[in-house]
Order: structure tokens, then sequence, then C-alpha cells
């Protein structure tokens, strides 16, 4: 954030400290988190340590302390995840910015530069070492006159096998229950595996079906095979989205779809979660999924859609199959295919069959189009099933006004679904509208909504109303949202609700829900929330509450965790309204290896899930950019993640180990140049793209080169007389003709181009400028830069009148 704000502190995780300046030199700014103090210029104070966290890569502090320390107010949105800083006094951002506006006018304000680093190969192995995240539990329970003792495990492996990614998760404990899950498979964006079949994605092991629309929703994993060649950034259904994943112990996500809190899931026995089948809005789906961990990590994912541009191309062609068995024996199979008729048109075909648990097996099979007219999106869809049901589709979806609204009317002739089951008295029609928008205030603020309204027309005449809204918004640091949803039919009405939240509440951080339901009597159905504390460096106390109706049972949970660095170690209570009570240690640590010094990595936080890089810097002595014989390493070396400091430096081989980066993700990996201490040295590359897949470690040489200067000046001469002359370009051309570096003169004339690699060059002045102010020069000169680097010195040019 200092950073940011260009204010001169620097942040030293390793140490606990932190050093520089806030608004001037004479300003000075010392932290100590060890020991509890911070200087300010000449005066000295203590903070409570449970405000302040040290990571890896930064340092953390909460926004108060932060703010009295940096004189300046932070106003926080968790809906827009932005932050508005009001500074109490001018900060130096604010000088820059000013600054570049008063120069405007002679020279454009630098643009930010976008990385365009070359792909790192990095190919799937036979075998390879895997990740693994291992927990261990240990309890007692006692009430009622019962003991019992109990151990479990928890364990996730990650990493290459047989040339594809291979995924295991395995647990159990001593009273019998056992899970195992078992998937290999790959990925490619490009769409080259499987020869002819030019697929994106395959899996084979546990997998999911994806839901078929009025069919069924999407499966709980089973074992069977998936394969499609659908581009891996578009949503699982052209209408919806199903969000599946790994979830450890201890962790909970909460799911938020353009900025509004919809659902929070915490870790459960088969160590996933699922928010399947999640309806999108005409406009931007922004999906953001927050996971917390139980030594306080944050991790967030976001993905992101836009349905009125999820036709296909003209020409495309799309298929996803999929089949499972689930744990009872039930075979469910499902597949789709996609054209690209035109630019605003695409047709559909799909098959699904699935097993009823009486052992029947229907079969289904449907046809439609979706289409892109007057800023709208539209769905016909024809679905028949085996036993001679069908099923007419219509949907509409546009914007309004700021509101997404979407229309959808089905029309049902003896059909039967998961999704409408067997009946004595059957739907016969449904009409859906839904209303998706924001509501402004500003005294209030701001509150996402949605409306959903239902109308079934049953086969007796019937007619049920079924009606859900939700509203959204943000108090202080947390996210609120709650749902109401009403059922009538035949004058019987109920009404229930959903209220959650998400946040920090005071020193605390809360995540949950409560059920509640309203009529035809009020009472909660159930609860579950949780809230933590920092409590020092390393320390996190968690509580929780749990209720249900259907067994009218309180549970309360307590935990203490302790960050130990390559492992963590938590301390488990409970209590429950029956008189039982509870106590546990649970163990974790996630393990890695790093190939290239064989070295075992142990870490208090997940690896599994993500990738690793083991990156070498060394003086490239001859420029090939291979670290031969004799070619020496370079210690104490940073790097730039996706352009962010990360805290990693080399050690005496010039090795480091740059983990836990998000997994099937570009990662831009480049060396911080502040960290190199020679100024004449300079990445041979200046960065170096990978794609981390899960529980691989992708290994990266970068070789750093002497540079040297180049120099001289630009005369103009007129009438016999010679003086220097300002502004002139001069540009540095290597062998292919490309120009690889340009400065201009100053006002003397002088010039000097800076950290020039060894090679062969053309020094000339811009031919361009040299066009429009009709002049003359002698021409290029040739340059040869040395592999040790030097100063070529009185590189001049004198530039003539054409006339």
């Amino acid at each position: 954030m200092s950073s940011l704000m260009a204010i001169g502190i620097r942040a030293y995780p390793a140490e606990g400290t932190g050093r520089g300046f806030i608004r001037g030199e004479n300003r000075t700014f010392s932290l100590n988190v060890r020991n509890q103090s911070v200087t300010l210029t000449d005066k000295s104070s203590t903070f409570d340590p449970a405000n302040v966290l040290v990571q890896n890569d930064d340092i953390y502090v909460e926004s108060k302390l932060l703010a009295d320390w940096l004189l300046v107010d932070f106003e926080i949105n968790l809906n827009s995840l932005s932050v508005k800083l009001k500074p109490r006094e001018r900060l130096p951002l604010q000088d820059r910015l000013a600054r570049e506006a008063k120069i405007a006018g002679l020279a454009a304000a630098p643009k930010p530069v976008e990385l365009n680093y070359p792909l790192k190969d990095n190919p799937y192995k036979l075998v390879d070492v895997p990740f693994v995240d291992q927990t261990l539990s240990f309890g007692g329970q006692r009430g009622n006159g019962n003991k019992s003792n109990s151990a479990s495990y928890t364990t996730y492996i990650r990493g290459d096998l047989a040339g594809l990614q291979a995924s295991v998760f395995s647990s159990g404990s001593n009273q019998d229950t056992q899970q195992n899950r078992f998937t290999v498979g790959r990925s490619d964006p490009q769409g080259e595996l499987l020869g002819p079949l030019k697929a994106r994605s395959f899996a084979l092991g546990n997998v999911s079906v994806p839901g078929v629309s009025n069919i069924s929703l999407s499966s709980a994993v089973g074992n069977g095979f998936s394969v499609s060649n659908m581009p891996l950034d578009r949503p699982t259904r052209f209408d919806s989205h199903t969000l599946q994943g790994d979830l450890p112990p201890g962790w909970d996500v909460e799911l938020n779809l353009n900025n509004v809190l919809l659902a929070y899931q915490q870790s459960r026995g088969d160590g996933k979660y699922a928010f399947n089948d999640l309806n999108l809005v005409y406009g931007p789906n922004e999906f953001r999924l927050v996971f917390h961990g139980p030594q306080g990590q944050l991790r967030v994912e976001r993905k992101s859609f836009l349905l009125d541009e999820s036709l296909n191309v003209p020409g495309s062609f799309y298929y996803n199959l999929a089949s499972n068995r689930d744990a009872v024996g039930l075979q469910r199979t499902a597949a789709v295919a996609e054209w690209g008729l035109s630019k605003f048109v695409t047709g559909t075909l799909g098959a699904m069959n699935l097993d009823a648990p009486d052992g029947k097996r229907t079969n289904y099979t449907s046809m439609g189009l979706h289409g892109f007219a007057a800023n709208a999106v539209f769905v016909g869809n024809l679905t028949r099933q085996s036993t001679g049901g069908s099923l007419y589709e219509f949907s509409a979806r546009s914007r309004f006004a700021g509101v997404a609204v979407g229309w959808n009317h089905l029309q049902l002739r003896d059909f039967t679904s998961a999704l409408f089951p067997v009946s004595a008295d059957p739907v016969r029609s449904r009409d859906r509208l839904r209303f998706d928008g924001l509501l402004l205030s500003k005294s209030l603020g701001d509150f996402p909504f949605t409306l959903e309204l239902q109308h079934d027309r049953l086969q007796s005449g019937v007619k049920v109303l079924d009606a859900r809204a939700l509203l959204s918004t943000s108090v202080a640091l947390a996210t609120l949202s709650n749902s109401l949803h009403l059922s009538s039919s035949e004058g019987a009405r109920a009404v229930d609700g959903t209220f959650q939240i998400s946040g920090n509440v005071g020193m605390f951080r809360l995540g949950g829900q409560v059920n509640y339901l309203l009529r035809p009597e009020a009472k909660l159905s159930a609860l579950a929330l949780l809230a933590d504390r920092s409590l020092g460096p390393g320390y996190l106390l968690n509580v929780g509450a749990t209720y249900t109706v259907q067994d009218s049972v309180l549970r309360l949970t307590t935990s203490l965790t302790k960050s130990l660095g390559s492992y963590a170690v938590a301390l488990t209570a409970g209590y429950s309204s029956r008189r039982e009570f509870n106590i546990g240690v649970q163990v974790f640590t996630g393990i890695a290896r790093d190939p290239r010094r064989s070295r075992w990595i142990f870490d208090a936080v997940p690896m599994a899930e993500s990738g690793a890089v083991s990156a070498r810097v060394f003086i490239d002595s001859n420029g090939n950019g291979i670290m031969d014989p004799g070619e020496q390493p370079v210690k104490n070396v940073g790097f730039l993640v996706n352009s962010s400091n990360y805290s990693v430096r080399t050690d005496d081989a010039g090795i480091a180990y740059v983990g836990h980066l998000l997994s099937n993700r570009n990662s831009d990996i480049a060396i911080n140049p502040a960290t190199i201490e020679d100024p004449q040295l300079v990445p041979l590359l200046k960065g170096m793209r990978v794609i981390p897949r899960p529980g691989n470690v992708t290994q990266i040489d970068f070789a750093l080169v002497q540079t040297g200067e180049i120099d001289g000046t630009v005369y103009l001469v007129n009438s016999g007389r010679k003086r220097g002359v300002g502004n002139v370009l001069v540009e540095l051309v290597d062998k292919t003709g490309k120009v690889v570096a340009e400065t201009r003169s100053g006002s003397d004339g002088f010039f000097v181009v800076v950290e020039v690699l060894p090679g062969e060059y053309s020094l000339r002045v811009g031919e361009e400028q040299l066009k429009e102010l009709k002049l003359r020069y002698s021409g290029s000169r040739k340059v040869t830069m040395s592999p040790k680097g030097t100063f070529v010195n009185g590189q001049d040019f004198s530039l003539e009148p054409l006339y």
C-alpha cells in the first residue's frame, strides 16, 4: 500500500521490520513487529500485535492503525473490492500526478508496460514427485455416559503421472469411515489433446456430469470420464455455470456474483465445495470465490462471463461428453454439441440418460437455437424423453435502464425428469421472470438486488406462485445479504429466508448464515456462524456455532491455531446442548520437493492445489543463456510475480523457490531489478511466462549479463557554426534491424544509451525526425559491445540542413 501511494517505506517480512520515511526524509518511519513498537520521526509507541500480520510477501496492518501511521484514511468497499484514500496531508503520489499533468503538453505520461514474456515450455512427466497436503486429527468425546476416542486423516495429492495431471483425495478414521477419489486428465487451452478429437480437457476417474437444462442439475463426482473441446474460460452451460473444487479441512468459501453475497460453505467430509447451476444474467457475470483458511489465509478466485458474448463463432463446433456412476451404482451420461450457424445464431443438440433409484433408465434428446438480436439473447429448445413426454422452452434476456431482465416459458406434456419428478398433479406450464440490478443511495450506499417470480400451472388447473427476493449491501468492512422465499398455492403460503454475513466486524472476521421460517410459524431453522481473530504472529482464535431444527441441537466449537512455518497445530474443543463435549488436536503440513536442489519443502499453507517455480540466477559470461561450467550464481536476488514483489531471495547457489502460484493461469515471473547489486548487470530476458500446474515445479534459469553504455553528442552545423542540439532521437539497432533502445539528446546535445547488451549494433539518428526537420547527417555508426561490458564514448553526430 505504501508503494502505491509513493510513500518511501519498505517492508522486510523476514525480519518483521519496516523502514523509510513518510512525507519527506526528515519524517522517518521504523516498525518492529517483534518488539511491538513503531517510531514516527522521534516519537515511539506500541501497538496491539493482533493488528499486524507478517506474511511471506509483506507486512499487513489493520486499516485504522495504518491510517494513523501514514496519515491517510481508508474507505473500503467490499462489494467492488476497491479502496478510496483520503489523505490528511498531501501524498507524494498526488505531487507526482500533478507534475505529470503539468508536463502533459510537453510529453505524454508513461503508460503501463504490457507484459509479453515468452511462454516457458513445461512438458508433462511420466512420473514426478507430487505435492501433498496432509492433515492428522486426534480427539476424545465424552457425554451421556459414553466415551470414545478418534483418529482421522485427510490427504490431498497432486502431480504428474503417465504424462497426465493426477489428483488423489483420501480420508479415513478409526470409526470405519473412508472416502477416496482418484482422477487423471489434462487441460490445454489450445485444443490439441486426443488427436482428431481436438479436446481442450479430458478426465478419467472421479468426475462430475454437467447439468442439462430442465433435465438435471450438475452431479456430484462419481467414477467415469469426461471429454470436451469447449473453451476453458466459458460457462459450463450457455445460461448457467457450476463452480466445484477442493476445500481442505478447516477452510470455508463464500460465493459472490456481481457483488452480491450468494452462498457460504464450510469444509465437509468429501473435501469438496460445490455451487451448482448458477443462473447467468444478461451482461457481465462476475463470480468471486473467497477462501478463508484455518491460519488466517485468504485466497480469491475470479471468473467472468458475458452472456451476450457467449455465442459461437460461425462455423465452429464444440462438444462435451461426460458419464459417471454414483456411490449407489446409478449411471448418468450427458452429451452436448454446439454449432456456430452464423454470427448471431448457435444451434445445439443434446442427449442424456439417467438411472432412476428404482433401476429404470430414461433417455432424453434435445435440440435448440441460441440467438442474439436487438440487444437481447433468445433461446428456444425442444426436449423429448423416451417415454413419449416433451418439453418446449423459450426464453429471452436483456437489460433495460441498468437492470438485467430475464423471462423464461416452459410448456410440458407428460414430461418427467430429475427437475420435474413424477407427481399426481404434474406441472403443465411454467413462467419465470427475473430482475437483477443495483439500488443506489447517496446516504446508505449501494444495494445489489435480485427479484425472481415463478408461476406454475398444474394439470388440475391449480396455480402455484413462487417468489424470491435477495438484497445485499456492505456495512463498514462486512458484506450482508438477505433472501426471502415465498411459496403460495390454493391459499396456503409459506415464507422462509436466509441471512448471510461475511467480513470484519470489530476485531473479528465473521462468516456464516442463518436460515429462518416466517410462515406458517416464525422460527429459526438452521444456523452456521464462524468468527476468528488473530492473536499475534502465527496465532488464530476461531469460535463457531451450528444449529439445525431437525435434531434441535446447538453445537459450539472453538480452536486455537498456531502456524510454525513448516506446519500448523490446532487445539480444538466443542460442546453440544446434549451435554456432549470433545477436545482434540489437529496437525497440518503441505509437502513439496524442489527438484533442482532435491530438497523437501514443508509449509503450514496448503500447496497441493498450487504450482511453483524453481528459479536460478547466474552471470552469463558468454551470453548464451545457459549456465555453463565456471559461470557464477548470484545470491540475494528477488522476483516479481505478475508485477508484484515476491518475498523470496536466491541463496548462495543462486536458487529461489517461488511457491503458491495459482494453477492453470498465466504467471509472469521476472527478476526484481532493484535487488541486483551491480547496476551493470541486467537480465538477458525481461521475464518468463509460465502456466503453473498443481503439484508441479517449473524450472527457469535467469541469465544476467554485463551491459555497457554508449554516449556521444549531437551537433547542429549551420553557416560554419557548430553547437549541441537537444531533443534529437538516437536509436540503437541490432543486426536484425530491430530498434532495441532509444534515447534523446539533452539541451547541450549529449546523449547516453544505458544497459546495452553484448553484441554488434548500429547507432543512428531517427530517420523520421530528420525528414521532418529537413536535416541530413553522415550516417549510422557501428558499435560493438563486449561481453564484459564497456563504456563506448564519443559517438558524435553532426546534423546539417538539406539546403
